[in-house]
């Protein structure tokens, strides 16, 4: 009996010790968080109580291959881990992150859906064939050139100041957030196969931004010159609304935009508050359910 319990106590000490650590296979990341002074030893293991409250890490340069062990670093804002050897990156548990740096890898995927807080995304020169971050609201800065993107959905991006996209393989860029007078940075070139890219402004956008490849359209709709009447309502969306009556727009503004001379602007029922500029178009603008419904 005594042995029993005293093999039970030994199980239950190496387990609660077991559990303190956090695994770190790597043999490059765990001789850099050596270098930084998190660990002592070359064992694939790093005392997790080091690295919980660590807000800032820089592991850039370090011929690193997997960042196994970055789960545990739970209190990070800032992660640095470009020009290493990287084909994946799991950062779904660093939920407290606003700056990724992630350049210059072997990424073949990158999910940062989980980052809701990240304001700075840094991951260009990688083999990335998508990139979602519509859930990344707070994005300030997107740097994602030189990747295998074939589409791109900024829509849901309203703070973005920055946005490079240029060596990809775009057929369909989605800008429709209502920042181009925001932005101070973007470039959209060397995309062969794109025609086109939706905003809310395209008068803007054909004014002021430049760094496009000749023969790229702005339009608020790409392939959607066969409506003559747009629809708008206040259910509607103007990031992801195609303007048909299933699928409506939610400003007036955006209705007028995306409507060529004859179209119709047809607007349900509801309150919008609008400044609104016609834009000298000959279009009509009416309620479609009695102008007493229908207050701008």
């Amino acid at each position: 009996m005594k042995k029993v319990a005293i093999l039970f106590i030994v199980l239950l000490t190496s387990s609660f010790v077991f559990a303190q650590n956090t695994y770190v296979p790597d043999d490059k990341f765990e001789q850099a968080l050596i270098d930084l002074g998190y660990d002592t030893t070359l064992d694939d293991y790093v005392l997790t109580a080091n690295i919980s409250g660590v807000t800032s890490l820089n592991v850039s340069e370090k011929e690193i291959s997997d960042l196994t062990g970055i789960e545990a670093f739970v209190a990070l804002t800032s992660l640095y881990c470009y020009s290493n050897k990287l084909t994946s990156l799991d950062v779904s548990s660093n939920t407290a992150l606003t700056a990724l740096s992630c350049p210059i890898n072997q990424l073949t995927s990158l999910d940062v859906t989980k980052n809701t807080s990240l304001k700075y995304l840094t991951c260009y020169s990688n083999q990335l064939t998508s990139l979602d971050v519509s859930n990344n609201t707070a994005l300030e800065s997107l740097s994602a050139e030189s990747n295998q993107l074939t589409s791109l959905d900024v829509s849901a991006n309203t703070a973005l100041t920055r946005l490079d996209c240029f060596y990809n393989q775009l057929t369909s860029l989605n800008m429709r957030n209502g920042v181009n007078l925001e932005l101070y940075a973007f470039n959209a070139t060397n995309n062969p196969n794109l025609t086109c890219i939706e905003t809310l402004d395209p008068a803007h956008a054909t004014t002021n931004l430049f760094y496009i490849d000749a023969g790229v359209t702005f339009s608020v709709i790409c392939g959607g010159t066969d409506l003559t009447t747009w629809h708008v309502a206040t259910t509607g969306s103007d990031g992801s609304g195609s303007g048909t009556e299933t699928s409506p727009l939610a400003t007036i503004q955006t209705g007028i935009n995306a409507a060529t001379e004859g179209d119709t602007v047809s607007v349900s029922a509801g309150t919008y508050k609008e400044n609104i500029d016609f834009e000298d178009k000959n279009i009509v603008v009416q309620s479609s359910v009695g102008f007493e419904n229908t207050i701008i």
